[in-house]
């Protein structure tokens, strides 16, 4: 084995005896480039939103499913009264999500503070990536 090239033993928390380790990371695992890294952090910028972490979100959606699952069996069985009212059970998710997100359990409104941080928090997530890539060309 060349020096660096470790084999596990399972001392490390979290590790699995066994696997090879390369520098420093698991077998077959590659660092983030720059690139990837930045588009990460935009994607953690985004689900630090709560965008679809609700109750009525997830009611809606649960509904709505069920709706879609009775929907596509009575599809399978040729059963059209059946099919409608699936499709009535899908709308009807939607209507409840959008009841509940009016009853207050839906996306609270963000301040001015929030929603300002954000836009900076994105113009440097950008920024720094224009800056990645014009280094590289």
């Amino acid at each position: 084995m060349r020096a660096d090239r470790v084999r596990n033993n399972g001392s490390e928390p979290g590790s699995t005896p066994g696997l090879t380790r390369v520098h420093g990371l698991p077998c077959g695992a590659v660092p983030a480039t720059e690139h990837q890294q930045s588009i990460i952090n935009e994607e953690q910028l985004m689900s630090a939103s709560a965008h679809g972490h609700t109750p009525a979100a997830w009611t809606g959606v649960c509904i709505s499913f069920v709706g879609f699952c009775i929907a596509g069996v009575f599809m399978v069985a040729a059963n059209p009264p059946g099919f409608w009212a699936g499709i009535a059970v899908v709308l009807l998710g939607g209507v409840v999500g959008l009841g509940m997100k009016a009853a207050g359990l839906g996306v609270p409104k963000q301040s001015a503070e929030q929603l300002e941080a954000r836009e900076k928090a994105t113009e440097a997530a950008r920024a720094k990536t224009a800056e990645t890539l014009a280094a590289r060309s």
